[in-house]
């Protein structure tokens, strides 16, 4: 496996990265573990979620909180400063247990339970937990022979913020027992380098890979992003010269 550290200004950008890995791993086999850091709250739509009902529109547009549509399916988030990011695309024939969605949830989350440490325990369909308190949160995209799966880690989030902008959604899982936000979420205090070591470590990650284009990236996220059913709020949309056109795209 090959390991990519690149995150990118814009929240739409990083999205987009995670799509094209896949789509490279779908073209070419290469299988890549990649970290990445929000520096801004954004609000993370799974791909079939309504905003009405997931979202506090009013208050992401009052403070010009960014909310977009991501491929994969699960629940609604808020990632920004704070949350260690991790994305990894692998092929579907390396494991037995990535040919189907359960099985590739259950190969993914036995690695990252190992990576992040004893006290930490699979809750729900995709979570990791310490006790009875999520720190982690996971979704998967599928393509004919490759696999995309990724999610975030609670390190020094500003849980607030979660509370501020999500309402509790109406798809819970049943260990959340009802609890709000604040009661529910909770921060694993982490070196981020030292994460980021044991998620390589993990996944036998032996070589760095060529970063991404930035340029290909944005040009890919103005074209997803410009329509409003993917960029739902886009409060830093300008317009991009890029490959002699103009397309609406997140600075």
């Amino acid at each position: 496996m090959l390991y990519i550290e690149q995150s990118f200004d814009s929240p739409a950008a990083n999205l987009v990265a995670d799509v094209m890995l896949l789509e490279q791993c779908e073209d070419s086999g290469n299988e890549i573990l990649r970290t990445w850091s929000p520096n801004r709250p954004a609000v993370i739509l799974g791909r079939g979620n309504d905003p009405s009902t997931n979202v506090d529109l009013a208050a992401c547009m009052r403070d010009r909180v960014s909310v977009l549509r991501r491929e994969s399916g699960g629940g609604t988030v808020l990632l920004g400063p704070g949350c260690l990011c991790y994305s990894l695309v692998m092929r579907i024939e390396s494991d037995p247990d990535l040919v189907g969605a359960v099985g590739a949830n259950a190969f993914f989350l036995r690695k990252l339970n190992e990576a992040f440490g004893s006290e930490v325990s699979v809750a729900g369909e995709s979570d990791l937990v310490v006790g009875k308190r999520k720190i982690a949160g996971h979704a998967q995209r599928r393509k004919q022979r490759s696999v995309l799966f990724h999610g975030s880690l609670l390190v020094s989030m500003d849980l607030e913020l979660i509370a501020h902008y999500l309402p509790i959604p109406a798809r819970r899982p049943d260990y959340r027992e009802g609890r709000r936000h604040l009661d529910f979420l909770q921060n694993r205090p982490w070196n981020m380098a030292e994460a980021r070591k044991e998620l390589r470590k993990v996944f036998n990650v032996q070589y760095s890979a060529t970063e991404l284009s930035e340029e290909a990236v944005l040009n890919r996220a103005a074209q997803i992003y410009s329509d409003p059913h993917w960029g739902v709020n886009m409060p830093y949309a300008t317009k991009l010269q890029q490959g002699g056109s103009k397309a609406a795209s997140e600075e």
